[in-house]
């Protein structure tokens, strides 16, 4: 088969179209992360302000929400094709071959690091020390990993609308998660920084935080 008959260098039909749900639910599932809090408290510990950080994030996503409905979102529904096929039409079979084993270097590093993040979450579960070595010291902890691999691969190749759906009951949850995460530390970060015994608004938090 050449590369012309393959489904995903063909627009999408019409009937192929998913609902704005699943489209809310994956893209939710992809981008809700916790690596603003983590960013964030490297940035207060640095000297920077939370109030500086906050708007920082409000910019940077309202920077980035503009981005995808002006730029990104238009091509999308115009061309209805792939990222890959797109670009193989404007920069050649060369580049998206180049860009196509960078792109899959890049995502298997991150694949990996968010699953040892997500194992590292799990690991809590069953008391297994914090792994903060180059390689595990724990053998139950390479088993986690691989299981919750496992379930990642597993989800990715049912496909798009199981991913979807998936992320339509995940990603409301993650949101309540990081909130709750945050108010539980917030008291371990009251007791390990000097002058502050207690902390009774949001307001006071932004002033502690300066």
């Amino acid at each position: 088969m050449s590369s012309s008959d393959e489904f995903e260098t063909q627009p999408i039909s019409p009937n192929k179209l998913q609902p704005a749900r699943a489209f809310a639910g994956s893209y939710a599932g992809e981008h809700v992360a916790g690596t603003e809090f983590v960013i964030g408290a490297l940035f207060v510990s640095w000297g920077v302000g939370a109030g500086d950080i906050l708007v920082g994030l409000l910019l940077g996503n309202l920077l980035a929400v503009l981005t995808w409905g002006l730029l990104t979102a238009p091509i999308a529904t115009e061309t209805r094709l792939t990222l890959y096929a797109y670009l193989e039409k404007i920069a050649g079979k060369g580049t998206i071959k180049l860009y196509s084993v960078v792109n899959g270097i890049l995502f298997s590093v991150l694949a990996g690091a968010m699953i040892t993040v997500s194992a590292s979450a799990v690991r809590i579960l069953l008391d297994i020390p914090p792994q903060v070595d180059w390689f595990p010291s724990d053998f139950r902890f390479v088993l986690v990993a691989l299981f919750v691999g496992a379930v990642v691969v597993f989800m990715a190749v049912k496909g798009f609308k199981k991913l979807a759906a998936f992320a339509e009951v995940c990603a409301p949850w993650m949101i309540l998660m990081f909130i709750i995460g945050a108010l539980f530390l917030l008291p371990a970060l009251i007791e390990s920084t000097p002058g502050i015994t207690s902390i009774s608004s949001f307001s006071e938090f932004l002033y502690y935080c300066k």
